[in-house]
Parts: structure tokens; sequence; C-alpha cells
């Protein structure tokens, strides 16, 4: 099943969850995964992309949150996981809006891990680095990626691949007793 959904207008979100619950009775786990990224000076952002990025990265992911926890009390794994950034803990020129968002995507984790936690529902967000998927080439030059998987510790950068394995396991049940948490994978950049 596809929905096709923009994540910050409620009615929307409303309707996906709708047809989800149609399509397969329930829900086990939400991925908030949707992200845009405006890079401009503090001094220059345009503000409707300002209002525009905040509505996504972060309205966007409150009102899946939000919407989803009708079907998440009603199965027997619930699980949320909120994709952050690196960026939700260290800052970087030229995006703003980008790294407010991702910040209080990680607190929006918090809250919810500690509110919904009544009924079982594990909240966790994953915070990639630089990952190499379409966007990123869109906005990087060949030479731009060769230098940031220089700088990076582990001399690469991350692969969808890798981002889907810490999300896979948080959605196990192995992962049961990890509420709250924002689990990096950056292949230790934020250690230089």
């Amino acid at each position: 099943m596809l929905a096709k959904a923009d994540v910050s207008d409620g009615a929307q979100v409303t309707g996906m969850i709708v047809k989800t619950e149609q399509e397969f009775g329930g829900l086990d786990f939400l991925i908030n995964n949707a992200g845009i990224d405006f890079m401009e000076s503090i001094e220059d952002f345009d503000l409707d992309n300002f209002r525009r990025e905040i509505d996504v990265n972060l309205t966007g992911r409150f009102i899946c949150v939000q919407k989803a926890v009708r079907l998440l009390k009603k199965s027997k794994q619930p699980r949320i996981i909120n994709i952050a950034s690196r960026l939700g803990t260290r800052p970087m020129t030229l995006s703003a809006p980008y790294c407010t968002a991702e910040a209080a995507t990680i607190m929006l984790t918090k809250v919810a891990a500690l509110e919904l936690a009544e009924y079982g529902i594990k909240v966790n967000t994953v915070s990639p680095s630089m990952t190499l998927t379409p966007m990123a080439y869109q906005s990087y030059t060949d030479d731009d990626i060769a230098e940031m998987a220089e700088k990076n510790p582990s001399r690469r950068l991350g692969k969808p691949e890798d981002v889907a394995n810490a999300v896979l396991f948080l959605l196990d049940e192995k992962s049961d007793y990890i509420n709250g948490e924002n689990l990096n994978v950056n292949g230790g950049i934020l250690l230089v």
C-alpha cells in the first residue's frame, strides 16, 4: 500500500492513518522520516522557507505521532522512531531551521516516550550524519562527499542500510528496555 501525504497537513496524515487501518487493520510502528532542508544564512533566510522546513521537519513529525497513537495503543509491541540528524546536537552554519527542528525532534521523542509509556509505546530517535541518499548527491559534489568521508573517523559516509539497521534494532523486542533515547548513527563524526 502507498499513501501519499504532506506530513505537515493534519487532514492528510489522518487520511493516511485511516487508509493504513483499513488496509492492515492496525499499526505496529511509525517511522517519521520526512524532511527537507533549505540552506541559507540567518540574515537572508526566506521566512516562508523557514516556516515550511519547521512545518515538515518538526510539526509533521508531531502530527504523525499524534494521529498514530490511537492505533499504536492496540499493538502488542508498539514503536515510534523519529529520524532526526546529528545536527540536532551539533549546529551547522546555513541550517538554522534544520538544526532547530532536529534538536526539537530529539526533545519531542523524550516527551512522547514519557507520555506514551503507560501504553507500552516505545519512542526513540535515530540521528544519522551525512548519509549517501539521492538528496546528498543533489546537494554536494563528489569532491565534497569525498572530503566529508575523509573527516569521519570511519573514513566513509553513512549508507541508507546503516540507518535502516539501527531502526530495525529499535523495532525489535531486543530493544524493549530502550525508550526516549537518541541513537547516533554517524561513524564517530561527533567525536571530532
